[in-house]
């Protein structure tokens, strides 16, 4: 008997069948076929055997339709695996780009973590390496009168810093030739409106660049040495005599507020300067006497670093940014010896500089800055009320109005008002 008629071949036809879905006709008449040839053999287990194929050949239509839909089915079945499947694979994607993300986080924190503490290392170690009369034995400050420094201009607290401020030389003194004009201003005082402002002036735009270096950096190369840099004493005092001189100043409580919103605060709610935030940070804890490793302050935490920092009579070698108004434009020369002292957010506050710079605009261009909100608590206002004294004491009355930094009220500036957008 050939091989493809043996009874066990034969179920397995009729199985093939039942799950084919080829053609029923082809099925049925080659199945009958094989029956035929069935009959005229030997064997009744190959007689039942063709029977029953005969039988499952007869029904094949039927069949071919279950066939077609168990397909169906299959078919289906594959879909749904496959899309789990891909979905299962994009989850794992996900979890491997979420791990790998994570990764790279935890590598920059502790990178930042190590550079912060080998600044703090190197910070203190010059510190340590400044006059014998600066710090004593047991690390603590000092401050003896310093030949040649006095009690000049700003000086108006009982102990006068035993070297100028080292951030003074950021600040004072900026002298343009053409002009005959000193120009000064404190870190968020408004002075980024300031320098577009002249820089408007003198080159008709305003200012093009991205990157560094910044328009604050009044000496580079992009201000085509428009502005010297004038450290001498002795010709400071002739320019303060003889060039018109103007300064920018601000309101104590509201510019602290404001230099922790930009280069402080943790969060992202006040726009602050990620980049900066973590050694500005270890710096102020640093002078404050404050140990530890912190990325951020909250507000209250900055105000009591910038106490302690203050009543150890360190304050002279803080950041321009934090750095007391007493100790910046008005260190060597009091207000009042300058041609004109204002704050930006007053009405025509550039109409001294405009005839100067052949121009009949007086207000300075609007900078984009912070404008949420701060909700000051009393202590807060206590230690802002102590930290401010002298400023207030020298540059209160150049000030136009109140502070508006209050206890229980929301400060600083209404959103979109001028002052928010110009003191930056």
């Amino acid at each position: 008997m050939p091989s493809h008629l043996q009874p066990s071949n034969l179920q397995n036809e009729v199985e093939d069948v039942s799950a084919s879905s080829g053609t029923a006709t082809d099925a049925a008449a080659a199945a009958a076929a094989d029956w035929e040839d069935v009959s005229a053999s030997n064997g009744t287990a190959a007689t039942d055997a063709a029977a029953a194929a005969a039988t499952a050949a007869s029904g094949s239509a039927d069949t071919s339709a279950t066939a077609w839909a168990a397909a169906d089915k299959a078919e289906g079945n594959w879909e749904a695996e496959s899309k789990e499947n891909h979905e299962e694979i994009g989850s794992q994607d996900d979890w491997h780009a979420q791990q790998q993300e994570d990764w790279h986080a935890q590598q920059q924190e502790d990178w930042h973590a190590q550079q912060q503490e080998e600044w703090h290392d190197q910070k203190q170690e010059d510190l340590n390496k400044k006059d014998g009369n600066l710090s004593g034995n047991d690390g603590s400050f000092k401050l003896p009168q310093a030949q040649g420094v006095g009690r000049t201009g700003g000086n108006i607290e009982e102990d006068v810093p035993p070297i100028p401020p080292p951030e003074l030389k950021e600040i004072f003194m900026r002298y343009m030739p053409e002009r005959n004009v000193v120009v000064c201003g404190c870190a968020k005082c408004g002075t980024s409106a300031l320098y577009n402002w002249i820089f408007e002036k003198e080159f008709g735009q305003s200012w093009p660049y991205k990157g560094e270096p910044y328009i604050h950096e009044l000496t580079s190369y992009r201000w085509q040495n428009r502005i010297r840099y004038i450290t001498d004493w002795g010709e400071q005092a002739h320019l303060m005599d003889t060039a018109f001189t103007f300064a920018l100043i601000r309101d104590p409580k509201e510019r602290l507020v404001s230099a922790w919103k930009s280069k402080i605060a943790c969060g992202g709610e006040y726009h602050t300067d990620f980049e900066t935030r973590p050694w500005m940070t270890d710096q102020l804890r640093m002078l404050a006497g404050v140990e530890g490793v912190q990325q951020c302050m909250t507000l209250e935490e900055f105000l009591k670093a910038l106490d302690a920092i203050h009543t150890q009579k360190k304050h002279y070698l803080l950041d321009r940014h934090f750095l007391p108004q007493n100790l910046g434009c008005f260190f060597r020369t009091d207000p009042e010896k300058w041609s004109k002292v204002i704050s930006i957010e007053d009405s025509n506050s550039l109409a001294a500089l405009s005839g100067l710079f052949g121009t009949n605009e007086t207000e300075a261009p609007s900078e984009h800055s912070s404008t949420s909100k701060v909700l000051i608590s009393e202590s807060e206002e206590q230690l802002l009320t102590k930290i401010t004294k002298h400023e207030y004491d020298l540059i209160g009355k150049y000030l136009s109005r109140p502070t508006r930094v209050n206890s229980g009220i929301w400060s600083l500036r209404q959103k979109g008002s001028r002052a928010a957008s110009l003191a930056k």
